[in-house]
This record gives structure tokens, C-alpha cells and sequence, in this order.
């Protein structure tokens, strides 16, 4: 049998083969483990695409005001039921609320102790716990901009700058008042202002106009004067706020598709009729028969604790009770004056969100502000210089509360930064607990938005 040789040319091409073929597996290999390190950075929670993750997928800091611990017992609740490890704390519990600001967590590793901290103070914290402190990937639900609608002299402020016809007119300054001879211009008649709290709630309705060193005084104290909505838009007799929650995450603007009705539990008087040049004195039957505690007309102009809600009035509840939204009962009862009701809404929404974007952005858009906002605005309206504006730290959930006139111009009256998640009721509660869930599945587990989630873009919000 004839032996078989290898000339070395040949022994040589397959030690360079072997040779090559070694490099690009090392390579590969290489490549491999600094891609699944680059993704393992990246990406906080690896399990998303997981439907069989047994294991919390994100780890949220909840600090609840220490006069309301339970005040966001919804957002808990939603959070646990999407497997979401919570972590809580009160306002004045200083060392259990600062702590995922006082050690940043280096997200995408086993350390991870906070992946997002919602608090429901209104105020951003500022120099306490600057930008700085929100480590890579960490998120905050609120964002220092919307402290321009969500302050209610900015607010004022800044719709009076930019002439929004959305905003009943604000009083924020002394310096906005008519000069001493002149005051009685602004007081008069009597029930014509409300005087609003800089904090929540606190809103008296003046029926016997001030004093011009009243109206100073409480001025240096914060407090805002605000013009009462005249006609109001009556439901069943009463006037109602309607409140519109919406939800931002940088550009990204949703607004829910229910909403929040609340009617006052007196019955608009004649007095208040009197006051808005109505000369009918319609509804003072039913005065006739509401027995109430202090100033009528404050209970029929201001909303309180013991509103009424769709179920409860005769002209949606029927409605309410077949579609279980108060949206859609609202729909029906306006008809052909509904499209007109939702784009009043919508575009009041875009304007101020708009707005108030520019205000907080180091160059302002704004011809009447050329030389900087800051240079124009008081220094006790200014809000406080922060490192960061509306980056992807920040995302807010807001609630737009309105008034609407006669002829369904809408009026913007607030803007709450931390809507109230502890509901009054079973209608309520139904209406929260899917609301929170979609915020949880877009901003706390970041899978993007669902069809049925109830959160809609501005324009679908329109469709009726």
C-alpha cells in the first residue's frame, strides 16, 4: 500500500486555518460577553419580555404624606399586583424619604435599591435633593417645569403673560392692583373672587369685598385672588368641576379616557344668579329645601368633601350606570355640543403644557420674554434654579380641574400635581385602579402604552 504524505505548503495553510479560525471564535466570544454587559447596563429590569418572571421587576420608593398615609393606597395596590417591590415611607420620616436620593442606586446591577421614588408632596425638592442625585435610569414623578402650572400664582403669572383666555384672571401681586382710588373697581360686586390657598384646598368665596390693606396682606402671605367663573354650565341645577387627568413623559402626552365629576352640594343660588346678571330666580326652590351649615353660597360655588358625583344626579346617573364612565355619560348629555366641549379641553391642556415648557426652557421662545423669563417674573414667583428641567428623570401625573360657562368655554381654575389617589367610593375606586395601572405599566415598567389601558393620545381624547 502506497503511503500518503503532506507537503509542508499544505501543513502550513491548515495551521493558518486553524490559526484564523481560533482568532474569530475568541473574537466572537469577546463580542458576545461585551454586548450582553451592554445590554445588562441598559436595561434595569432584564425580565420584561418574560411573562413567566417570578421575581419583582423594579423597585419603587412611595413616600406618602404623613397626615394621609394611605392616600396612595391605588398606587400601591397596583404596583404589587404588577409585581413591583415597594418600598414606603412618610413626608417626616427624613431618613426613610431621603434615602433613595441620599444614595443613588447604580441601576442594572444586584445592588439596585430604588428604580423609581413617586412622591406626593407637591413641591419639587429642590436644593434638598437636586437632579444630581437621580442616578442613570432612575425616574421622579415630578418634574420641576409643571411647577409653572402647578403653583397657582405661577400659573396666574404666566397666563396673564402669554393671554390665556382658559384662565379666569389671577390677582398674584400687590403690584397688580388698581391704584388706591381705584380698588373698588376690582372688588366689586360682592361673590365676584375667590381667594385661594397657595396649598391645596383652603378656597373661600368673598361675598363681602376687602379691604384694599386686605387685599395686600393676604397677598404677601401667598394667597391668590382668582375671578369666579359667571354662568356657570349647571348640572341638575349645580355648578360642577370637571377634572382631566393627564400623564407626561417628556413629549409624550396621554389623557385618561374618564374623568372626574364633582358638583356642588348646594344648588346654585339666586343670589349667585343676581351676582352673574341673571334675573330669573330659578333654583331658589330648591334652596328652599337644602339644608346647609355656613354660607350657602360658598357651598354652592366652592367644591368640597361632600360632592355629588355622576351616579349621584338624576341626569347622568342612568347613563353612568350603563357605560360606567363618566366621560361618556357627559357625552351624552352635552349631544351636539360635546365635540365642541372635548377640543375646548384638549387644546387647553396643549396650550398651558406648551407654555409652560417654554417658561422653563434656558431660552425662551417667547417674544415678550427676550430678555429671559426669570428677568420678568418677581423673585418670590421664580421657581427655584435646578440642574435639569423635563428630561427622561422625570415624568408627572397631573389632574387639569375646569369650569365650564354657559356656552361651554372651558376654564382652567388648577392644576394638581399630586391627584388624589385614595378614592371616596366604589365609583372611584374603579376609576383609579385603572387609571394606576396603566401609569404603572408606562412609567414604572416602561411596556409602553395598551388599547385598553384608558390612556389616550389628546387627539383620540377628542373623539366622541
Amino acid at each position: 500500500m502506497k503511503a500518503t504524505t503532506t507537503s509542508p505548503a499544505s501543513g502550513q495553510r491548515q495551521r493558518w486555518r486553524y490559526v484564523t479560525l481560533s482568532a474569530v471564535a475568541a473574537l466572537l466570544s469577546a463580542a458576545t460577553a461585551v454586548l450582553s454587559a451592554a445590554v445588562a447596563q441598559l436595561t434595569p429590569w432584564t425580565d420584561l419580555c418574560s411573562d413567566t418572571a417570578t421575581h419583582p421587576t423594579a423597585t419603587v420608593h412611595v413616600v406618602a404624606p404623613a397626615s394621609a398615609p394611605s392616600a396612595l393606597w391605588v398606587l400601591e395596590e397596583a404596583l404589587r399586583d404588577a409585581n413591583v417591590n415597594v418600598r414606603t415611607a412618610t413626608d417626616d420620616d427624613d431618613v426613610a424619604a431621603d434615602a433613595p436620593f441620599t444614595k443613588p442606586p447604580v441601576l442594572g446591577t444586584t445592588t439596585t435599591s430604588t428604580d423609581v421614588v413617586w412622591e406626593h408632596r407637591i413641591a419639587f425638592p429642590g436644593v434638598e435633593r437636586p437632579c444630581h442625585a437621580l442616578a442613570r435610569g432612575q425616574r421622579y414623578n415630578h418634574a420641576p417645569v409643571w411647577e409653572w402650572l402647578v403653583a397657582k400664582p405661577r400659573m396666574g403669572f404666566l397666563a396673564r403673560e402669554l393671554g390665556w383666555s382658559f384662565v379666569p384672571e389671577t390677582i398674584v401681586l400687590a403690584e397688580d392692583l388698581a391704584p388706591t382710588d381705584d380698588v373698588a373697581t376690582i372688588t366689586q360686586p360682592a361673590f365676584m373672587w375667590l381667594a385661594k390657598d397657595p396649598h391645596h384646598r383652603h378656597v373661600k368665596l368673598l361675598e363681602i369685598p376687602p379691604s384694599e390693606h386686605d387685599w395686600r396682606t393676604e397677598l404677601s402671605k401667598g394667597v391668590v385672588f382668582q375671578r369666579r367663573v359667571v354662568r356657570p354650565w349647571l348640572v341638575d341645577g349645580r355648578s360642577c368641576d370637571v377634572g382631566v387627568y393627564v400623564l407626561v413623559e417628556g413629549d409624550n402626552v396621554h389623557a385618561f379616557d374618564d374623568v372626574l365629576l364633582r358638583c356642588a352640594a348646594v344648588p346654585y343660588t339666586s343670589k349667585l344668579r343676581q351676582a352673574d346678571g341673571d334675573d330669573d330666580d330659578e333654583g331658589e326652590k330648591e334652596m328652599e329645601e337644602v339644608v346647609v351649615h355656613g354660607v350657602p353660597e360658598q357651598r354652592a360655588v366652592v367644591i368640597e368633601e361632600d360632592y355629588l358625583d355622576a351616579a349621584q344626579l338624576p341626569s347622568l346617573s342612568s347613563v353612568h350606570a350603563h357605560t360606567q364612565s363618566t366621560r361618556k355619560a357627559l357625552v351624552k348629555l352635552l349631544g351636539a355640543d360635546a365635540r365642541q366641549w372635548t377640543i375646548g379641553v384638549t387644546d387647553a391642556i396643549s396650550t398651558a403644557l406648551s407654555g409652560a415648557r417654554r417658561a422653563g426652557s434656558p431660552v425662551p421662545a417667547v417674544p415678550r420674554a427676550a430678555c429671559g423669563w426669570h428677568t420678568i417674573l418677581p423673585v418670590a414667583l421664580q421657581p427655584r434654579a435646578l440642574p435639569c428641567g423635563l428630561n427622561d428623570h422625570f415624568f408627572e401625573l397631573l389632574r387639569f380641574d375646569f369650569i365650564f360657562n354657559r356656552t361651554l368655554h372651558p376654564h382652567l381654575v388648577e392644576v394638581n400635581a399630586s391627584p388624589n389617589l385614595k378614592p371616596r367610593n366604589e365609583l372611584q375606586t374603579k376609576l383609579l385602579r385603572r387609571h394606576m395601572r396603566g401609569v404603572v405599566s408606562r412609567v414604572i415598567l416602561r411596556r409602553g402604552g395598551d388599547v385598553n389601558d384608558g390612556w389616550l393620545s389628546l387627539e383620540d381624547w377628542n373623539l366622541v
